[in-house]
């Protein structure tokens, strides 16, 4: 009997609804994903909370229209400027096969609607007219393409055309792609365009996002998604980036080469499994509160004894499990002496959890000079034949 995908999808989906994922390492959950590179980073904090081959070459076949449609935002600055479609823009797109709109020559639309149909369909038709407005043609727009991806720190990065169509010198890495992925949805009319669902431009062209589509489609919920973009060709599978908000962590999720048939949304499910199980495992956390006691240091005269508290100078949130034991200490030794001056003694907190250092602060504390002149004289002839302490 012939298998279906599509009920293969919607099976998995709604045992990935049911069954909880809990309790795993991030090792353990890479093994239940089907995608051969996932990357994940807090988006605010820069933690990378899970790598699997995210440093290693992928092909990010559509997924490349965020870079075009980034560009499109940034240089063509009114977003009502009409263009007509002409028919240098969809020279050979049919013959390759690539993902279309379906306007034709001489249909007007505006820059807005370009970015509506790079992003939600993926249209090359769209991501053509973007190229040949911005700058009269593929080669220099892909340059620009290449400075970007330079400019945001993509180093191990390039393109060689906008559309994502498959060539073996365009590729990136998960990592790389993130970077992009944080520009576009911090750009407020890229975010827009991502978390819309259907679009009708000028013309009467309904537009359908892709990745909304699948998870309608087979019913796979991802949770927190706040948009992203899809991809697809043999060579690359299927890929998905994507921004999810979950327990107070902005999070970028790059999955790609996700090697399973056409129908199949594997991108998907794996973006939904990751997702469900960071949001059961990790959760932003108040690690340290401004002036929080971290230590209290005893200071010692000759014949006095005093204390004074080592605070805190800023909170310090990140994303930690939400069963981590979270503890710290200090550099700053539990005694010190007062001398005849004041004195700054700088230190460092290092915050762990489960044992293991998460983040570090610097904090200073004044050891006061020795109030009594009395003392301060004999501190000051007993410096002159013995080394002060501390």
């Amino acid at each position: 009997m012939k298998k279906k995908p599509w009920l293969i999808s919607l099976v998995l989906g709604i045992l990935l609804s049911l069954c909880p994922v809990a309790a795993m390492t991030p090792e353990e959950a890479a093994q239940q994903t089907e995608s051969d590179h996932i990357y994940v980073i807090d988006d605010d904090t820069g933690q990378v909370l899970f790598d699997k081959n995210g440093l290693y070459k992928i092909y990010p076949a559509s997924m490349t229209k965020l870079m075009t449609a980034l560009l499109a935002v940034e240089n063509l600055g009114d977003l009502n400027q009409n263009v007509t479609i002409t028919g240098q823009m969809l020279a050979g797109l049919y013959e390759a096969n690539a993902s279309v709109v379906g306007w034709s020559a001489g249909t007007t639309v505006s820059v807005r609607s370009l970015l509506y149909g790079t992003l939600l369909p993926s249209g090359a038709d769209a991501v053509h007219a973007i190229a040949y407005t911005m700058c009269g043609g593929i080669d220099a727009f892909v340059e620009r393409m290449n400075a970007k991806a330079a400019e945001l720190g993509m180093s191990s990065t390039h393109f060689t055309n906008p559309t994502g169509l498959h060539d073996p010198d365009h590729y990136t890495t998960c990592a790389d792609f993130a970077r992009l992925m944080s520009a576009c949805h911090r750009n407020p009319v890229l975010h827009d365009v991502m978390t819309t669902p259907v679009y009708t431009d000028e013309a009467g062209y309904t537009m359908r996002s892709t990745a909304y589509t699948a998870m309608d489609t087979y019913s796979v919920e991802i949770p927190g998604y706040d948009g992203g973009k899809t991809g697809y060709t043999n060579p690359a599978g299927h890929c998905l980036a994507s921004y999810l908000t979950i327990n107070g962590m902005n999070l970028i999720v790059i999955t790609a080469h996700a090697m399973t048939p056409y129908t199949d949304i594997a991108h998907v499910r794996d973006t939904a499994f990751v997702g469900t199980w960071m949001s059961d495992e990790y959760s932003r956390r108040q690690l340290l509160t401004g002036e929080q006691c971290v230590q209290t240091v005893t200071l010692k005269g000759m014949f006095s004894e005093d204390t004074v508290e080592v605070l805190a100078n800023a909170p310090i949130y990140l994303d930690q499990r939400n069963d981590a034991q979270i503890t710290w200490s200090t550099d700053i030794p539990d005694t010190l002496h007062v001398r005849v001056k004041d004195r700054t003694v700088n230190g460092t907190i290092t915050v762990y959890a489960d044992g293991t250092p998460v983040a570090t602060q610097a904090v200073q504390i004044t050891v006061p000079r020795e109030p009594n002149f009395f003392v301060r004289f004999l501190m000051r002839i007993r410096g002159l034949f013995v080394k002060e302490e501390d």
